[in-house]
């Protein structure tokens, strides 16, 4: 068991008042998260919770989903000079905080099962692609919600695939670069799921990374040489445990 599991009720209480901490730091984002919470079922997600159970303080945005997107929430966001990004969302910029704020029913998992709503802090983090983000803060209720795949991650640090079916192949192999750098073993589906897509979207790698960062992390030579050592480096894992098995038996 991890020290999520045994301890939930903590982690729920932490990071709630890091929750706290970001937005009230000044009396504009203060105003934006409250009025979120009191009209609105809103859930955090991404790797800012990932970052603070592993006890990484630094983040670079903060994303947010929320459930019954209307016209007046539309305006709202609006008044903070948020805008429409490519992906379905709106982007702001409060204080030099940045907010991914995001209409569920423009969530890709909701297109294609729109009855979702009615389990959403159950099923929302089994809308993650990747296991090490399948995790969601719930703003109203101040509660954790994950999937076992989470657990698994935290566990092995190994990326695996919860949901495969996603628009973005481009920018699941962007960030799969991302969890490579920072040494995170890739799962066997992972690795065929890049295989297959790769020289389809290897075109859209570095556009996307513009697009989506503002800037490029990689080229698209470097993403080459990094998928290709770690592969190596995979197969040679597997050699030494292999000849392990032999030595012992």
């Amino acid at each position: 068991m991890t020290s999520l599991e045994k301890n939930k009720e903590l982690f729920e209480e932490m990071f709630s008042l890091h929750i706290e901490r970001i937005f009230w730091e000044s009396d504009l984002k203060k105003k934006f998260l409250c009025h979120l919470i009191k009209y609105y079922k809103c859930y955090i997600f991404g790797g800012i919770i990932v970052d603070f159970i592993q006890r990484r303080q630094n983040y670079r945005d903060v994303d947010i989903v929320v459930n019954d997107f209307d016209e007046k929430l539309t305006n709202f966001i609006e008044s903070f000079k948020g805008k429409k990004n490519s992906f379905g969302g709106y982007k702001i910029e409060i204080d030099r905080l940045i907010i991914d704020i995001w209409p569920l029913e423009k969530t890709w998992a909701f297109k294609r099962n729109n009855t979702m709503d009615f389990f959403l802090p159950m099923l929302l983090p089994s809308t993650s692609f990747f296991n090490a983000t399948s995790i969601i803060f719930s703003l109203n209720e101040e509660k954790l919600f994950w999937t076992e795949g989470f657990i698994k991650y935290l566990a092995e640090k190994k990326i695996d695939i919860v949901f495969e079916e996603n628009p973005f192949p481009e920018l699941c192999i962007i960030k799969t670069i991302d969890y490579i750098k920072d040494n995170c073993e890739i799962s066997l589906s992972l690795r065929k799921y890049i295989k297959s897509f790769f020289n389809i979207k290897s075109g859209l790698l570095e556009s996307t990374q513009t697009k989506h960062f503002g800037y490029i992390k990689y080229s698209l030579n470097e993403i080459k040489d990094i998928l290709q050592s770690k592969e190596e480096t995979t197969k040679a894992k597997k050699a030494v445990k292999r000849d392990l098995q032999y030595t012992l038996f």
